[in-house]
């Protein structure tokens, strides 16, 4: 009896010391998930530009981040990680994503390694870029002429300008009924504004941003942070006009793109 007792526990301890093998450190070989790994863009535009980066368990942060040339910015504009597995999310670890914005086009790079809290490397990841010339539709058929500075060409795109004259000229048979401005100013408030036409109007130097950091007071251990930002300080016009003959009014937006102090 005590024999059978004995290689009882010596096959338990096999058995255990199997199962540790057999199991893996999931912290340790936690890896990040990177989508795309390949991406295509279109030039001077943020629109479908974003690298999306899903954390597992110990990610904490995205740092080193570079572009292989200065004709593509890359920055990044979400950051979500916390100390707890989120069943319900899609992201149960959190997540970052980064914002790509070519100046020309080419074939490009990013890189960039995932730290945990303490800022030690968990692992390294590189996105092929790829650059593309497109057609952007900044105008309409009742938009005869729209420009910034006399440029017709500037919007959507990032410019080095930070005020000139915003002009609308409309076609025949329509007319022009409001502008308004939009922006965030330093205080991180949403601004709207009507302007007059062919007035003179100052750029906003601000991007959007929103942090948002918690920390249970019952629980140090349950936490988790938040952060969102634009990529550029954007400046928007909202043209509104009427159909003389229909009397239907429309609307179309115009952007205008700098790089932010904040």
């Amino acid at each position: 009896m005590k024999i059978w007792k004995k290689m009882t526990g010596i096959v338990l301890a096999v058995c255990m010391a199997a199962a540790v093998i057999a199991v893996p450190n999931t912290q340790a070989f936690a890896k990040a998930s990177v989508n795309p790994k390949k991406i295509t863009i279109p030039v001077g535009s943020t629109w479908e530009t974003d690298i999306n980066i899903d954390y597992s368990m110990g990610d904490a942060k995205i740092v080193k981040i570079k572009s292989s040339s200065k004709n593509l910015y890359v920055k990044q504009t979400h950051q979500s990680y916390h100390s707890y597995l989120s069943t319900y999310s899609e992201h149960p670890y959190g997540y970052a994503t980064l914002r790509l914005y070519a100046k020309k086009p080419g074939k490009y790079k990013v890189t960039f390694q995932v730290c945990n809290e303490q800022g030690k490397k968990i692992s390294k990841h590189t996105v092929k870029v790829t650059a593309k010339e497109t057609d952007l539709e900044y105008y309409h058929p009742a938009l005869k002429k729209v420009t910034f500075a006399g440029k017709q060409d500037i919007f959507g795109m990032l410019t080095n300008k930070k005020s000139g004259k915003f002009k609308v000229k409309m076609q025949k048979g329509y007319k022009l009924n409001s502008i308004i401005m939009r922006y965030y100013d330093a205080k991180g408030d949403w601004v709207e504004k009507p302007i007059k036409n062919n007035s003179k109007v100052t750029l906003s130097p601000y991007a959007y941003k929103y942090e948002h950091d918690y920390q249970s007071s019952y629980d140090s251990s349950y936490w988790n942070y938040y952060m969102s930002t634009g990529m550029f300080a954007e400046t928007s016009f909202r043209v509104e006009y009427m159909n003389k003959k229909t009397k239907e009014i429309s609307s179309r937006y115009y952007y205008l793109y700098r790089n932010p102090i904040n």
